[in-house]
């Protein structure tokens, strides 16, 4: 009798403690996107040790259907760099950097590219590109023709860019890139003007660069905005939205006073959206207020002009959103605890 009730008891613990195990999941804030049909939403899952942040070199990618909230895994167990979504037609794709050897000091990456045809994966076709030269803060143009990104010789096995300040622009799927290394450039501040045309922030956070890429080069257009403490946010009608000490710009014009505490900016060609005082604001681009909704530690992910809503990122475990039109109560599309279910 007592050997039962104490094998039962270890048997308690050892569940116990494996659900605390596989309960010890989050989500990073960067880089979740949603696709440029916003049908879908790409995100990670990473373990965590305690309160720390999730970690992406053994993590998972899962993708969201926003229409019906289901989620499916399409990667498991791999080191995760980045990932972004590719303009392609009704049929969009995900290209996901990921680390897969290490050669000496340096580690090598592949693009893997996810097709989605008829709202379903198109595994069949899923495609390899090895030893990419794009593997950082990738980011394509808004027809699918141009990646623009962090280069693969700016990272070593010791962790962190070796170089700083440098932009790779492919015009072959992530192959034969042209590195720009002038200007000390941040790519993983980068939007997207016109086709062939994007705006930059500088490293030091004084500049706002205008850069046109050619079939030969990448020429810089202008600087057409320099301050201090400048952080560049997205485009709205071929003018770089930004924050300038804790107020959000609009081009040449101050759009909103926030007495310098206004934070995760997202931008749609109608509306914006961003965290002022803990909570979520949505304007117009006449800088009318649309709606307000309070929320708790909170990031914001993307707006999405056709579905009036906003995605956000509660913690670091939950992925949930606001119909801001309906000012609805908000809903939660993910949470990690239902992966160990």
């Amino acid at each position: 009798m007592c050997n039962c009730v104490y094998l039962k008891i270890v048997l308690l613990l050892i569940s116990l403690h494996a659900k605390s195990e596989v309960n010890q999941f989050g989500i990073p804030a960067l880089p979740i996107s949603v696709d440029p049909i916003q049908q879908r939403m790409a995100f990670i899952v990473g373990p965590r040790d305690g309160q720390s942040s999730p970690k992406t070199d053994s993590c998972q990618v899962y993708v969201l259907d926003l229409s019906n909230h289901r989620t499916e895994k399409i990667l498991e167990n791999e080191s995760v760099f980045w990932f972004c979504w590719r303009n392609n037609g009704k049929n969009p794709e995900l290209w996901i950097s990921v680390q897969y050897e290490v050669l000496g000091f340096w580690p090598r990456y592949k693009l893997v590219v996810i097709s989605f045809r008829d709202n379903t994966i198109d595994v069949e076709s899923k495609k390899i590109v090895k030893n990419a030269d794009i593997v950082g803060f990738l980011k394509w143009n808004q027809d699918g023709s141009i990646l623009t990104g962090q280069p693969k010789k700016d990272y070593s096995v010791f962790g962190g860019g070796v170089f700083k300040g440098r932009i790779a622009i492919s015009l072959s799927d992530g192959k034969n890139s042209r590195v720009y290394s002038k200007n000390n450039v941040n790519p993983s501040a980068l939007y997207w003007i016109t086709e062939n045309t994007f705006f930059v922030q500088d490293l030091d956070r004084t500049s706002i660069i205008e850069f046109c890429v050619t079939q030969n080069d990448l020429l810089l257009n202008d600087i057409p905005y320099t301050a201090d403490k400048i952080v560049l946010c997205g485009v709205i009608k071929n003018l770089p939205v930004y924050r300038r000490d804790g107020d959000i710009y609009w081009g040449d014009d101050l759009f909103y006073d926030s007495n310098g505490k206004v934070g995760w900016i997202r931008v749609s060609d109608s509306y914006m959206a961003f965290i002022d005082n803990s909570a979520i604001v949505v304007v117009d681009t006449t800088g009318k207020e649309i709606a307000r909704k309070r929320v708790e530690k909170s990031g914001l992910i993307d707006i999405s002009p056709l579905a009036k809503t906003v995605y956000f990122l509660s913690g670091i475990e939950k992925i949930q959103s606001w119909n801001f039109e309906k000012n609805s109560p908000i809903e939660t599309l993910f949470d990690v605890k239902t992966i160990a279910e």
